[in-house]
């Protein structure tokens, strides 16, 4: 009985817990639902507020719908109850073309303005381009006078200077001047019976600084050289020397000035040999600046100074003063069998072209042939072994 006495008060006490802990949950649950409910309770003030408000704006809403309805009707009477003023006789009428704009007009407006704008654009063009573009505006303005040689722009990349053997479009451009040069100056020797074996000098010039005269003559020297001929270059600029700038030795050295200036100096002693890769081209350097060049260039020595050099030597290439800012050129001129006279395209002005048409009407310079110097080509001619020709391909947008 004592066992089962336990038992029952044992099975009581769980089902007591158990029931305990339902209660416990339902309680819980109902404390819950008490407070979600209290919340809903408290916001309703909230939603009652937001409410009232949507009421009124029902209303205002509302009462101005009605208005304008009502002011729609009273339109509508008024305008039934009302004559018209105007009658329509008949409706308009148009044709099938448009009064404005004028199609041919505008068409034949359209055509003018597109003949006129391109031709007004070509001629500021060519009104504002004041340079030398090509050889044929030489060769227009200069009658008379020929282009013997075209020397080609060259990049900064490349090199300025002609070497032994060299291939490049820059000798092959100097190789055709030296053989037009030379034959210039044989056919001049021929017609003015000179001796066929006597040296022939070239003075190399031009209008303007900047023109390439010293370039040209260099190059012209070393080309010249290069076909085993025995070629001295000056430089006769004495008042902006350019020639040391080719090759190394000092500005200051001896050379055409200190010649003239000193009669105790020998011509053998400042000729500058080997200077150059060329074994047979020798140099004479301007020597110092002096104050008076152009009452040196004129005396005796000068004279003195090229039949020595005409006996020592196949050619003498002069490089001289620009004809423009003075008269150093025109005064040794006559000492020279031809005058290389060299205009850049894109730098020399066309006005130019006068001075040189009146230096060639006048005689000042002998023999004067042209050299355009600063070709710009869209082709480049290499010429290699075996004439090796390669053209650029233009680009997409020079197409026209």
């Amino acid at each position: 009985l004592n066992e089962e006495l336990d038992k029952i008060r044992s099975n009581i006490l769980i089902s007591l817990k158990t029931y305990l802990r339902a209660l416990t949950t339902s309680y819980q649950r109902l404390r819950s639902r008490e407070g979600q409910y209290t919340g809903e309770i408290n916001n309703l003030p909230q939603v009652e507020k937001e409410l009232k408000g949507i009421l009124r704006q029902q209303g205002i809403k509302e009462r101005l719908y009605v208005f304008l309805l009502q002011k729609r009707e009273e339109a509508a009477l008024s305008y039934a109850i009302t004559s018209p003023t105007l009658k329509i006789v008949d409706f308009a009428y148009t044709g099938s073309n448009p009064i404005s704009p004028k199609i041919k007009i505008v068409l034949f407006a359209a055509f003018l303005i597109g003949l006129g704008v391109p031709f007004g654009i070509l001629y500021l063009k060519f009104l504002l381009d004041t340079k030398v573009n090509n050889r044929a505006e030489i060769e227009k303005e200069l009658i008379g006078l020929s282009v013997f040689g075209e020397v080609p722009q060259l990049s900064n990349s490349q090199p300025k200077m002609l070497k032994r053997n060299d291939q490049s479009a820059l000798a092959e451009a100097f190789r055709i001047l030296r053989t037009n040069l030379l034959h210039q100056i044989k056919f001049s020797s021929n017609s003015d019976n000179k001796q066929p074996n006597t040296s022939k000098v070239i003075y190399v010039t031009s209008s303007i600084k900047g023109e390439g005269k010293t370039f040209t003559a260099n190059n012209l020297a070393r080309v010249i050289a290069s076909s085993n001929k025995k070629v001295l270059l000056i430089g006769a600029d004495l008042r902006n020397p350019q020639v040391h700038m080719y090759y190394d030795f000092d500005r200051n050295v001896p050379g055409v000035s200190d010649f003239l200036f000193n009669k105790t100096i020998a011509l053998d002693t400042i000729i500058q040999k080997e200077k150059s890769e060329f074994k047979n081209l020798d140099i004479l350097s301007s020597g110092s600046v002096p104050p008076n060049p152009a009452e040196l260039l004129v005396e005796d020595r000068y004279q003195e100074m090229m039949e020595t050099v005409r006996a020592n030597y196949d050619y003498v290439i002069v490089d001289t003063a620009p004809t423009i800012y003075v008269t150093d050129t025109f005064l040794i001129s006559k000492y020279a069998d031809l005058t290389a006279y060299v205009i850049k395209q894109g730098l020399t002005e066309k006005k130019l072209l006068n001075h040189i048409k009146e230096v060639n009407q006048k005689s000042k310079l002998v023999n004067i042939a042209l050299v355009l110097n600063g070709v710009v080509s869209e082709t480049n001619f290499g010429y290699g072994y075996g004439y090796v020709y390669n053209e650029q391909k233009k680009p997409f947008y020079k197409f026209w």
